[in-house]
């Protein structure tokens, strides 16, 4: 194929402005077969081209002269369209081309004539025509025409607006029905916003990119020059993360001169960014800059671009030496780290240090990115785990070491603290973060050691003297501790005698693991169960195993009604003879295999749901392995421990809702994890984990214990206390020993949430120990929620200071003054909740992170049941949300409570 010279005068004819020619031609009602289109103008590059329009076949042919024009007039087909191009003028062409030509004459190519077609316009705006390089403009409107075709402009009139808007769609992606600087700044975090923008220019021609570039950057406003100047050097996915580097670096105030010194860095390396015009509007784009990037992070579909994007201003953060200002931001990674690394500071003297880690968590909790951070789990869990240690050495050295209090200790307090450890020995991939969680565990390792030891002494004391034989329970402070062959008896059958009930037995299900489910179960903005307590007790009850603490003792004992041992036939045949003998014949009892075999598309097997539906069957029982099973070949530490994690437990709760049966869930035994950090310490003839015989010396760290609840031969037997030490090989977890992890386990009683206000029905509390939500000593003072108030450590180690303002003190008590709270009082009239209860809740939202609580914090600080939580908060809001504005909110998603600050202050006229 030859290249030939072509007038630099004449009109360059593309494929596009061929197909918008025929187009024209067709609607003059002429047709290929009408003979050949000629077309004055040149083509860019070869001589000849082939395309298709509409599937039909479109030769397109340059002719340089009269003789090179009759020769593309011998290659004429009527099946096809024949282009002739040349820039030959009409008269050097001769009568003898142009009758052969379609019209007899050539046509001159308007590029905007063919965009007015194009567009179904009949006029175009003066303000695009007048653009310098106008008719590359029209010609790159024509090449990147979709196959669809373009939109028709609004009353016929192509406007600048529309033109580019259709190619921004189009070929960006980018919506232009309402360009502003934050829609644009939405675009350029997209993975293929460089992409698309290099398309435009490669496909569209350099005076069309550039035009819709300036274009782009009108809309953006003041902040024009960096759109126009990153998005001219192809660098639109720069313009965020530049955005919140120099605008989160122009706002430090403190230290002014290193941030000064930091941007010179960054302009330097970036190429001259930093340019008077570029850089001011680089500081106007900050705040839009991470209101657009906390906006993304708040969608699963946009996380991978605000992740990305966040990255690249965390680069830039180090090109421009500014770790250590970095501190104060609430959005960039960098900034979370500091704060991290400022609360590991603490936790290295998590007593000595209680009001520095209150004020690092809380600094923590104020980065925007902490919500979605995988390590916060972590130092939550360590932030509770400090809060403990400072209760355990603030607290009366003397120990009530009764079985029934130690035993509550464990029910109460070192459950959660069970759960905390399994959430923070997860550990963070950093290796000076995981240091410091490394030597907290250990502080937390040797109390639980001294905590595990005093209950298995108490505990060998109590089985000794046959301590709860004669009432079936043990009491401390009026909370029950039942011996477990007793809570069929005392708890589920009282029950079943006078409404519905379904018993779960959750085997291994320690008091650490019951804190999460029952806390997935009863505390959500879904909740559809209520905790109810056990007659006369104020807190949830709890039960001590059958020693040792393993299925076959326990588990026979508790569903035989007395101390037993045996396997499934004979827990079976116990518990039948069991509730025939307390007039509940007929009471079914499911296990694993039972629950196995639904059919295909049933969650429940037809037996197991006709039992509990059944209004006839006062008591169904079902044992759920789950957790036990997991001890053996699973991960029960790492294991986030939920109602959905729990085979067939969703499924049979749902059921019984359905039927409107009280449920009561317990356990046979707990469980220590294997945290390989322990020993195996082998004895003859013993395969066991956790307890062996007791025919050789007893060690530190484990007990003996006789009497009628060790059911060996001999009613003896040498348990293990210490969670590292294990008899026989390693597995997951264990269970058989003497530690309150293994022995103590919680029975729970629900009643569906539609019966919580039902007669006779006592609700319980929240069962959180204060620390879990609350610092120690909760009356603390009031502190920033936002950025900390710490100066980096490479510049003022001693400021604490705060920059930002703090409430007044009295601020609650002036609200609770004002006219305005008065005269609320008296539209919605006589309610439950009282003045001082809206003034707890008050407070605490006033001084919490973000103005925050969850809803077991708002239950605690109310005094009521989380069941009744949504009543309490609804008086508050008839009280506080004057005219439906909303000063108290609760978060649908995750049911926290949030105080909007600035709209009580507009609200009430109440300043801080």
């Amino acid at each position: 194929m030859t290249t030939v010279a072509r007038s630099s005068h004449a009109t360059v004819v593309s494929p596009a402005m061929v197909h918008a020619m025929i187009d024209y031609v067709l609607g003059q009602r002429y047709g290929s077969r009408d003979g050949v289109l000629g077309i004055r103008g040149r083509l860019a590059g070869e001589d000849r081209l082939i395309t298709e329009h509409r599937g039909r076949p479109v030769e397109v042919s340059y002719a340089e002269s009269a003789l090179a024009a009759r020769e593309v007039l011998l290659g004429w087909r009527p099946d096809r369209w024949s282009v002739l191009v040349t820039d030959r003028g009409e008269d050097d062409l001769g009568a003898g081309v142009l009758a052969h030509l379609i019209g007899q004459r050539l046509r001159s190519p308007d590029p905007w004539q063919a965009v007015r077609q194009r567009f179904g316009a009949v006029a175009v705006d003066v303000r695009l025509t007048s653009i310098p390089a106008q008719q590359g403009i029209a010609q790159g409107l024509l090449e990147l025409m979709p196959a669809q075709g373009w939109p028709a402009a609004p009353a016929g009139m192509l406007t600048r607006d529309h033109a580019f808007g259709s190619v921004a769609r189009t070929v960006l992606g980018l919506d232009a029905s309402a360009l502003d600087l934050v829609s644009v700044l939405g675009w350029t975090t997209r993975a293929d916003a460089t992409r698309g923008l290099g398309e435009l220019r490669e496909a569209g021609g350099d005076a069309l990119a550039d035009a819709i570039v300036d274009w782009i950057a009108d809309a953006a406003g003041e902040a024009a020059p960096a759109v126009r100047r990153l998005f001219r050097d192809g660098r639109p996915g720069d313009l965020v993360p530049l955005g919140l580097v120099v605008g989160f670096l122009h706002a430090e105030t403190r230290h002014r001169h290193e941030a000064e010194v930091a941007v010179a860095r960054l302009s330097g390396h970036l190429g001259g960014i930093g340019d008077g015009a570029v850089e001011q509007a680089m500081r106007l784009i900050g705040p839009q800059a991470e209101t657009v990037t906390a906006t993304l992070l708040t969608d699963d579909r946009t996380r991978p671009d605000a992740d990305r994007t966040i990255a690249a201003a965390d680069g830039l953060i180090r090109v421009a030496g500014a770790e250590g200002l970095a501190e104060r931001s609430d959005l960039l990674r960098t900034g979370l780290q500091r704060r991290l690394h400022r609360l590991a500071d603490g936790l290295r003297a998590p007593v000595a240090a209680a009001e520095e880690i209150e004020h690092a968590w809380q600094a923590v909790l104020g980065h925007v990115l902490a919500r979605v951070d995988p390590r916060l789990p972590v130092f939550q869990a360590s932030v509770r785990l400090a809060r403990w240690l400072q209760v355990v050495e603030s607290s009366d050295t003397s120990v009530n070491d009764t079985l029934a209090a130690l035993s509550r200790r464990q029910a109460d307090t070192d459950g959660w603290v069970d759960a905390a450890v399994n959430d923070a020995a997860g550990g963070v991939d950093d290796p000076a973060l995981g240091t410091v969680l490394e030597g907290l565990l250990g502080l937390v390792r040797a109390v639980r050691d001294r905590h595990d030891l005093e209950f298995a002494q108490s505990l060998a004391n109590g089985v000794r003297d046959e301590e709860g034989a004669e009432d079936g329970y043990l009491e401390h402070d009026g909370s029950r501790v039942y011996l477990l062959e007793h809570v069929l008896p005392e708890v589920v059958f009282p029950l079943a005698r006078t409404e519905l009930v379904l018993l779960l037995v959750l085997d291994g299900l320690s008091t650490g693991v019951a804190t999460e489910v029952f806390t997935d179960l009863l505390d959500n903005p879904t909740a559809v169960w209520a905790e109810r307590l056990d007659d006369g007790s104020p807190r949830r009850a709890a039960a001590l195993a059958v020693l040792p603490s393993v299925t076959e003792v326990s588990r026979t004992s508790l569903l035989s009604g007395e101390l037993v041992a045996g396997p499934q036939d004979r827990e079976t045949r116990g518990y039948e003879e069991l509730t025939r003998a307390h007039g509940l014949t007929g009471s079914p009892l499911f296990h694993k295999r039972d629950l196995e075999v639904a059919r295909l598309g049933h969650s429940l097997a037809d037996r197991v749901r006709h039992a509990i539906d059944d209004p006839g069957t006062r008591l169904v029982s079902a044992v759920l392995n789950t957790i036990d099973d997991a001890l053996d070949r699973s991960d029960p530490a790492g294991t986030h421990w939920s109602v959905d994690a729990v085979k067939h437990l969703r499924p049979l709760l749902d059921r019984a809702r359905e039927a409107g049966r009280t449920v009561v869930i317990a356990s046979d035994h707990g469980h220590v994890v294997e945290r390989r950090l322990g020993q195996q310490r082998a004895h003859p003839g013993s395969s066991t984990t956790r307890y062996r015989n007791a025919e050789e010396p007893v060690h530190a760290d484990e007990v003996m214990i006789e009497g009628s609840r060790v059911l060996s031969a001999d009613h003896r037997a040498v348990l293990a206390v210490s969670e590292r030490l294990r008899y026989g090989p390693m597995k997951a977890g264990y269970h058989g020993g003497a530690a309150p992890a293994e022995v103590v386990i919680p029975v729970l009683i629900m009643v569906p949430i539609e019966r919580a206000q039902d007669p006779g029905v006592r609700l319980a509390p929240s069962q959180q120990p204060a620390w879990w939500s609350e610092p120690v000593g909760a009356a603390h003072a009031p502190q920033s929620t936002g950025s900390p108030n710490v100066d980096p450590p490479t510049l003022f180690d001693d400021e604490l200071a705060d920059s930002s303002p703090l409430p007044r003190p009295d601020w609650v008590t002036r609200l609770l003054h004002s006219s305005a709270y008065r005269a609320q009082k008296q539209v919605v009239g006589r309610l439950a909740i009282t003045d001082e209860q809206v003034s707890r809740v008050l407070t605490r939202l006033l001084t919490a992170p973000q103005h925050r609580l969850a809803s077991q914090q708002c239950a605690l600080v109310l005094e009521v049941a989380p069941a009744r939580l949504p009543g309490a908060l609804e008086q508050i809001r008839k009280l506080l949300n004057i005219e439906g504005y909303a000063v108290i909110a609760r978060e649908p998603a995750t049911g926290a409570v949030i105080l909007d600050l600035e709209l009580a202050v507009e609200q009430f006229g109440v300043t801080l």
